[in-house]
This record gives structure tokens, C-alpha cells and sequence, in this order.
């Protein structure tokens, strides 16, 4: 174990560490924009299938296939298919339009963290270099596991002592 400045050293390794997950969960929301836009691509190829389709007649529907007869009402009943062929293909449409507007938004939504992402990662970036600057020439001690430990252990008495003192400040009526 090494120190210089536990203080200095423990911001440098909070700071990378920072970087490191801000750059982990950009990576995370490109891989979920990309997921969104491959959602997209089929949701555009679905509906230019839908909105192109056409609703078509097939004659024997209209034909009793028993004794080979037109159907009673045959125009009525090709009315009736037709509204629930436009009826159908609407309400497809429609769901697919409301799917692609969703995942829009969440295109935008990602979009936008990744660009607050990547303006935290230049802060901390420069914040880093600056400490790493501030500590270059500072003296590296190696600690033992030992000495680390009562370092830990004195750190934690002196925590414990300001809690204490933070609590007799509290009034309780």
C-alpha cells in the first residue's frame, strides 16, 4: 500500500473511479440507442408493410361452397370485411406510430444524458490531472498492512470522536 496524501490519494482514486462508471454507463446507453434504433429500422419496415397492403377480395369467400350460390348480402358482407380490414390496419398503424414516437423519445433522453456524461468525465478529467499535478512531487510512503490498518483505525476513533461531539450538540425536547 501506498500514500502520499491519504486525502489527495483517496480523491485521485474516487475521481478514476468516476470516470470509470460515467464511461460504463455511456457505454450502457449506446448499447440501449442502438437496441432502439435496430427497434426502429423493424418498426419502419413493419408499418411501409402494413400501410402499403391492400385489402383484396377473394371471390369464392362469396360463393356458398355447398351448392356453389351467391351469398345473400354478398356486397354488405364484402363492406363489412373491408371496414374490419381499415379498422385493423389503422389500429396496427397507430401502435406502431406510438411505439416509434416512445422510442424517439427515449433516443432524445439518451442522447442527452450521454452529453451530460461525457461534460462530467472533461470535469473530472481535468480535476484529476489537476491533483495528480498538485501530488506529483509529494513523497510516496509504502505502508505495511499493518500500519495501514492502525492509520484506518486511528482515522476511525477520530470520526467517531467528532460524531460524539456532533451528537452532544443535538437537543432532543
Amino acid at each position: 500500500y501506498l500514500t502520499n496524501d491519504s486525502k489527495s490519494f483517496l480523491e485521485i482514486n474516487t475521481l478514476e473511479n468516476a470516470i470509470a462508471g460515467d464511461q460504463l454507463r455511456i457505454n450502457q446507453l449506446r448499447s440501449q440507442r442502438n437496441a432502439n434504433e435496430t427497434e426502429l429500422d423493424s418498426l419502419r419496415e413493419r408499418y411501409a408493410a402494413i400501410a402499403s397492403s391492400a385489402f383484396i377480395v377473394d371471390k369464392n369467400n362469396l360463393v356458398c361452397p355447398t351448392c356453389q350460390q351467391a351469398i345473400p348480402d354478398a356486397e354488405k358482407r364484402v363492406l363489412d370485411m373491408r371496414n374490419q380490414f381499415n379498422t385493423t390496419k389503422g389500429s396496427n398503424l397507430n401502435e406502431i406510430n406510438t411505439r416509434g414516437l416512445q422510442l424517439k423519445e427515449q433516443q432524445q433522453i439518451i442522447d442527452n444524458s450521454i452529453t451530460e456524461l461525457q461534460s462530467a468525465i472533461l470535469t473530472k478529467t481535468k480535476e484529476l490531472a489537476e491533483l495528480k499535478a498538485a501530488n506529483k512531487n509529494k513523497p510516496v510512503t509504502y505502508l505495511s498492512p499493518e500500519a495501514l490498518s492502525e492509520t484506518v483505525k486511528s482515522a476511525l476513533v477520530e470520526k467517531q470522536k467528532e460524531v460524539e461531539e456532533i451528537n452532544k450538540l443535538i437537543v432532543i425536547d
